[in-house]
């Protein structure tokens, strides 16, 4: 089975189906002091708790949901790290989260 992977636990609606696609996982919990998205380790941290916790750039996905900044940074660092990654996002006239892959095209 395929994982959902997820920077920090956003608002319930925002992850209403996103374990269509997988077990939804949490890189940051609420309890647990994140590096600040200023940080140079910031993005560093990101892939660490990413492959700590398995993440396979072809099987599992990554979902677009919660903070903006902080998001778009660890999607920025993962692409960039990866020659390719499964991206969740939501799609408002779907009303229901898609899959859309970003891959390497040099």
């Amino acid at each position: 089975m395929s994982k959902v992977f997820l920077l920090e636990k956003p608002r319930a609606y925002d992850v209403a189906g996103l374990d269509k696609f997988g077990e939804v996982v949490c890189l940051f919990r609420p309890e647990c002091a994140r590096p600040s998205i200023w940080s140079d380790h910031f993005q560093l941290t990101v892939l660490r708790e990413l492959e700590e916790r398995g993440f396979d750039p072809y099987f599992d996905y990554f979902a677009v949901a919660g903070s903006t900044v902080p998001v778009a940074l660890a999607t920025a660092a993962i692409s960039s790290h990866y020659e390719g990654v499964r991206l969740l996002l939501w799609n408002a006239v779907q009303q229901r989260y898609v899959s859309q892959e970003i891959v390497d095209a040099a």
